[in-house]
């Protein structure tokens, strides 16, 4: 990761897009255009020289900390502004599993905020998993959690599920073809499995390793989560030959429901292009 981010902030075509998305970040916390390119260029020039990723990790995450807009420090506000994020999900992918049946799973469940609004709101059973318990305190004796060390199989039967949810999980495994292969051995035939994942703009290299660079700013220097950012990620169009190779080809949907949304940059703080899919289980 250290590699790869200094190659990136080292390419003056690759950091110049770099710098116009953490600018904006910034910008969207409410530094004014000045101050935003002030706090990025100090995270580039910090990453640029640097001899221990995890220490400069650690020393950015306290600058944002302290820097502060209106009296709320610039991690708090990201917080406050992703606030409603399990929300948008929720909505997003409501649709698509209201009609599902048997336990779902939601691979991945990060701070489990999803998997409770799945559970509470449509009255569905499922189970939460992740490498390592995230969940949020408020729902933390609601909600049925397993974790699964990574490169481990889940402790269930083979076609348990009738229904999965993945939410900008696959990018974050270093060999995502194993999550792949996973949740196909879960899902049970016919069961449905909808996906949120985390694409470059353009197939073009340089906006692989803005994605990369966003997705390691929000979660290695905002969050003290010990999230894994290899930058295992794929085109839009990529993904599907990967899921169909595991088992699982786009769903043939009615209501004028679509098996692939470009949600486009619909968390808008971070500049990150969402692609949701929808899948059947062969």
């Amino acid at each position: 990761m250290q590699e790869r981010l200094k190659a990136a902030f080292g390419n003056k075509a690759i950091a110049g897009r770099i710098t116009d998305d953490f600018v904006h970040t910034f910008h969207r916390l409410g530094l004014e255009n000045g101050s935003a390119r002030l706090i990025t260029e100090m995270v580039i020039e910090k990453v640029g020289s640097s001899s221990d990723i995890v220490s400069d990790e650690e020393e950015i995450r306290n600058i944002l900390g302290k820097q502060e807009v209106r009296g709320h420090n610039l991690i708090a506000l990201l917080d406050s502004r992703l606030s409603t994020r399990a929300d948008l999900i929720y909505r997003q992918i409501e649709p698509y599993i209201r009609d599902t049946t048997g336990c779902g799973i939601d691979f991945g469940c990060g701070d489990g905020r999803v998997t409770w609004r799945i559970f509470e709101r449509l009255h569905r059973p499922i189970i939460g998993v992740d490498v390592r318990s995230y969940v949020a305190p408020e729902i933390k004796d609601k909600l049925e959690f397993i974790p699964v060390p990574q490169n481990s199989a889940a402790p269930f039967a083979d076609s348990s599920f009738g229904f999965g949810v993945m939410s900008n999980v696959a990018h974050h495994e270093s060999k995502n073809e194993n999550i792949l292969r996973e949740l196909s051995r879960l899902i049970r035939p016919h069961g449905r499995l909808v996906v949120i994942e985390t694409v470059p703009v353009t197939s073009d290299e340089i906006e692989f390793e803005v994605v990369f660079a966003n997705d390691w700013l929000y979660n290695r220097c905002f969050h003290d989560a010990d999230v894994p950012v290899p930058g295992t990620y794929e085109t839009a169009e990529g993904w599907i030959p990967r899921f169909e190779r595991v088992g699982f080809q786009l769903a043939n949907l009615g209501n004028g429901l679509s098996n692939y949304t470009d949600l486009g940059f619909d968390q808008p703080t971070i500049r990150d292009r969402h692609v949701m899919y929808v899948f059947e289980r062969i």
